[in-house]
């Protein structure tokens, strides 16, 4: 969904006037969508992608009629696909990407993907790597174009970020998309800040939302009291929660620094470049192997940190208290570090309309 939403803009560009028809799987993804895509109202629709049986698909295509398919996340259909390609309608994978795993179990079911991979005009991939994986698939290797990541286009993106309204009165950090294991070290983290910024607040936004009645038992225990921003507290409250979704963009906007979890557990991380977006310095623990490039990048600048333990996270969130810098700088400084990875969002419209034209 991220992707579609950097990607939204430049194809709306491309074929001005067109109807864009995004496609979800869950109510999540649809009330997601709804969130990201509200100000596109006139010009995209949002529906429900039924299950991948013949019957299904055929009517899809015949209620939609669409003119091209563009995939954003690599997550590969192969009834939708061999639709699509009977319908000789052409299919982009936009910002492709595969893991060794995934590869793997694609590789084993090339005889059910076969027909319907005639249907790809173009698979736009992040990496080397990424192009020898569908290559493997028995994709011919001209089909298949390295773009680099869009995500790094959110860096300048032009939409204005509005912080959360029920947190416009709050001092607070933030700690985004965390995992079992790390709320414990940052609630320590936490108790080591407010000896020297006793107003400070901490924001705690799980990656997912259903485990935030383990989360407060969490904070009840460490000894602190919590509530939940719907239910609008009031600045005394030491601890709040994040129980909405599709707003994290929102709340790293208001917040003086921002953890970004999946870090300091095996997880692997979650982007990095979200607080930077909206001008908040970040901080991560060591477990980045999803976002590698990014933390490689980002420990050689002045807008991150990279730490091991709760006392270190506490003296990160510190640091960046004390230095105080604007919003606008550390978009600057995050622009200028990722440079030449920006633009892939406009290149990829670009190759689409190459390929298929006016319609």
């Amino acid at each position: 969904m991220n992707v579609l939403t950097l990607l939204l803009p430049h194809l709306q560009k491309a074929f001005p006037g067109k109807e864009i028809i995004i496609s979800v799987f869950t109510t999540a993804g649809y009330n997601r969508a709804s969130i990201l895509f509200q100000s596109n109202k006139e010009d995209t629709k949002i529906f429900y992608l039924p299950l991948d049986f013949w019957g299904l698909m055929e009517r899809v295509f015949r209620r939609l009629t669409p003119s091209v398919l563009i995939i954003t996340e690599t997550e590969l259909w192969p009834e939708l696909l061999a639709t699509a390609a009977k319908k000789n309608v052409p299919v982009f994978l936009a910002n492709g990407t595969l893991s060794a795993k995934s590869a793997k179990r694609y590789r084993a079911l090339r005889g059910v993907f076969r027909s319907g991979f005639f249907a790809f005009h173009k698979l736009l991939v992040q990496t080397g790597q990424d192009r020898t994986f569908f290559s493997n698939l028995a994709i011919p290797e001209e089909k298949i174009e390295i773009v680099g990541q869009t995500k790094y286009d959110l860096l300048w993106a032009t939409d204005e970020v509005e912080p959360l309204a029920e947190l416009k009165d709050f001092f607070y950090w933030v700690a985004g998309s965390t995992r079992p294991g790390e709320e414990e070290k940052i609630l320590a983290a936490h108790r080591l800040l407010i000896q020297k910024f006793p107003n400070l607040k901490l924001l705690l936004a799980p990656r997912h939302l259903e485990r935030l009645t383990e989360i407060e038992s969490l904070i009840q225990a460490a000894g602190f009291v919590s509530k939940r921003i719907s239910a609008r507290p009031d600045c005394q409250i030491p601890i709040l929660t994040l129980d909405k979704m599709g707003v994290l963009l929102q709340a790293y906007a208001g917040a003086q620094v921002a953890f970004v979890g999946g870090t300091l557990v095996s997880v692997g991380g979650h982007n990095l470049l979200e607080p930077l977006s909206v001008g908040t310095p970040v901080i991560f623990g060591p477990s980045v192997e999803n976002v590698k490039e990014a933390a490689n990048q980002l420990v050689q600048t002045d807008i991150a940190r990279q730490v091991l333990t709760p006392e270190e996270l506490a003296t990160a969130v510190s640091l960046f208290l004390e230095k105080k810098a604007t919003r606008e700088e550390v978009t600057r400084i995050a622009q200028e570090a990722f440079a030449s990875l920006g633009g892939v969002s406009q290149k990829t419209a670009a190759i689409i309309k190459l390929e298929v034209g006016d319609f």
